[in-house]
């Protein structure tokens, strides 16, 4: 029997989210996500803002796959994803089994807005059509929080400082990031207020 690729994938992509928590909870980082799509959706992937994302080309091109929009409705309406789109993830795990970086994805969005890389397309046998970008790994790599090469700690930066919290000016919504300066309830740009939220 034949295993369809969006169930393989899928389980590739399960097991390299538990080598990501394995990894981080040797450096003394525990990390959870969420199991059910309604929590994954109303809260982000887990708790700690952190994204797992498995490029099983990297070690073959040396490139990552940076994903900013996506088709889900398969009509060519794109609409931010990836790193534009949840605001409560503010952290990423992208790489494989073999080697994979811990980024903030200020860094990424940084990558993107400098329009300095090639824009690609993905759509694998019915997959959600996406686009994004081809990050060279030796371009990220002094930039990154932490790289782990064979599930070892390889480089690690002295701090990965999360992102500021602020409270909407305009909607009240307390815990919008600075990063991106964007409230996700009411997408106003200048409602970020001054102080930090309480």
């Amino acid at each position: 029997m034949t295993i369809p690729t969006w169930e393989r994938d899928k389980r590739e992509a399960e097991e390299f989210q538990d080598f990501v928590r394995r990894c981080l909870w040797r450096d003394g980082l525990a990390v959870d996500f969420y199991g059910s799509r309604k929590f994954q959706v109303t809260e982000g992937e887990g708790p700690a803002g952190l994204e797992v994302k498995l490029d099983r080309e990297l070690s073959r091109t040396g490139n990552l796959y940076i994903e900013f929009s996506a088709d889900t409705s398969r009509r060519g309406d794109f609409r931010p994803s990836g790193i534009e789109r949840d605001e409560r993830i503010w952290l990423w795990a992208i790489g494989n089994l073999q080697m994979f970086a811990v980024v903030q994805k200020s860094i990424l969005r940084s990558f993107h807005a400098s329009g300095g890389f090639r824009e690609a397309a993905a759509n694998r046998d019915g997959d959600v059509p996406t686009k994004g970008f081809l990050l060279p790994w030796r371009e990220l790599e002094p930039l990154a929080g932490k790289i782990f090469v064979g599930g070892t700690l390889k480089i690690a930066a002295p701090a990965i400082d999360a992102p500021e919290k602020f409270e909407c000016a305009s909607c009240r919504r307390l815990d919008v990031e600075s990063v991106g300066g964007l409230c996700p309830d009411c997408a106003a740009m200048t409602s970020i207020s001054q102080g930090p939220a309480r």
